[in-house]
């Protein structure tokens, strides 16, 4: 018998998230090369006042993009499960195997919860050496820790149960803005205050950047180092950030499947 040939299923889910992905990527290059949005200026009345703004000039398939993104989790998720199904009827030379309806790969956030899993891996937890890889595959040991992608996937996937999961247009930005003004204007008038980079889904008019001025200064410059990218709200990072780019995310957590499949792939008997 061969044993590899269990994990047919697995690599079938996986390279199903990579469609997935993929038509993901396709899709938003072709939506930016569109020019979909832009960033404007604008002064109010008396020209104390300017404003960043967003204009949407054609609303990209948010929709569309979270229900393919929640399609790529879910078959990522069922890799992993499949992988547990494959190698314990490589292990038990029964295809299905026993308990083959309850087994899963665990997923736990410390090690603290990872003993109590055990239960899910079947007759694969009489094998030391498949729950030892199993549990070196959990996120809280996996690089990088600021980000745990296994955690994150499975909480996208159990989210995904209950509610669509949104991809949302987020400013992602560098930091720097510039904020020049002509010879014209009065050596009297000083910037006052300024707010910076709002943060959050952004809508057509979003303003994500405004400085006010003393008195009238016509003809201000702003210019800012700013990307629109369609992105991904997860449990925050050791940085705290909470989102992330959603074909950047999708494609780390591919890559941590990957990973894992292979793992468990070299642990088949024979």
């Amino acid at each position: 018998m061969e044993t590899r040939g269990f994990f047919f299923s697995a690599n079938a889910k996986l390279a199903r998230a990579g469609e997935h992905i993929q038509t993901l990527i396709d899709e938003a290059r072709a939506c930016s090369e569109r020019e979909t949005h832009a960033l404007v200026v604008e002064a109010n009345g008396d020209a104390t006042q300017y404003v960043l703004r967003l204009r949407v000039h054609e609303e990209p398939p948010l929709l569309r993009w979270s229900l393919i993104a929640a399609d790529a989790v879910q078959n990522m998720r069922a890799a992993l499960d499949h992988a547990i199904h494959g190698l314990a009827a490589a292990y038990t030379l029964q295809n299905p195997p026993p308990d083959w309806e309850s087994l899963a790969f665990p997923i736990c956030n410390g090690p603290e919860k990872f003993p109590g899993a055990r239960w899910r891996l079947g007759p694969l937890r009489r094998f030391e050496t498949v729950v030892a890889a199993v549990e070196a595959l959990q996120p809280y040991n996996r690089e990088p820790k600021d980000l745990p992608l296994l955690g994150i996937l499975q909480e996208l996937n159990n989210a995904d149960k209950h509610r669509i999961v949104f991809v949302t247009r987020h400013a992602i930005h560098s930091g720097h803005v510039s904020v020049s003004m002509p010879d014209s204007v009065p050596a009297g008038v000083t910037r006052t205050s300024q707010r910076r980079f709002a943060s959050g889904p952004m809508a057509d008019g979003t303003e994500l950047y405004s400085v006010t001025f003393s008195g009238p200064a016509v003809g201000v410059k702003i210019e800012a180092q700013i990307e629109i990218v369609p992105v991904i709200k997860h449990r925050p990072g050791a940085d705290g950030m909470d989102v992330s780019a959603v074909n950047d995310l999708l494609g780390a957590l591919h890559g941590e499947v990957a990973h894992g499949l292979d793992v468990l792939r070299r642990l088949s008997p024979g």
